[in-house]
């Protein structure tokens, strides 16, 4: 049977990381970061290079580690009452943004 013809609160999610798929993701998100700090955008290229990276690099493993468990949590919570799977991301992502829109000003006084 494939996911679509098992019942909904049959079919198992596979949300819960292992640690070398933690590691693999914080990677990729470390060098995202690297690589937006190295492009230094929104006025950055007034601030060095080490600055521009480091401020970009924890930004987005502090975004990677709000928006990865609330999304998960969002897929364990809502499954029941939103079927629709970009529906349940939309609505996690939306929590976990405005989290995060709290944070940012936190990060930029922080480094600034």
């Amino acid at each position: 049977m494939t996911n679509r013809e098992i019942p909904l609160n049959n079919q198992q999610l596979k949300s819960e990381p292992t640690k070398n798929k933690l590691l693999r993701q914080l990677l990729i998100v470390v060098f995202i970061g690297l690589f937006i700090g190295f492009m230094r955008p929104f006025g950055m290229d007034q601030f060095t290079l080490l600055l521009s990276m480091s401020y970009w690099v924890f930004t987005c493993i502090c975004g990677y580690l709000i928006y990865m468990p609330l999304i998960n949590l969002g897929h364990k919570y809502l499954a029941k009452s939103i079927t629709t799977l970009w529906q349940r991301v939309a609505i996690s992502s939306l929590l976990a943004s405005l989290i995060m829109s709290l944070i940012v000003p936190f990060i930029g006084w922080l480094f600034f």
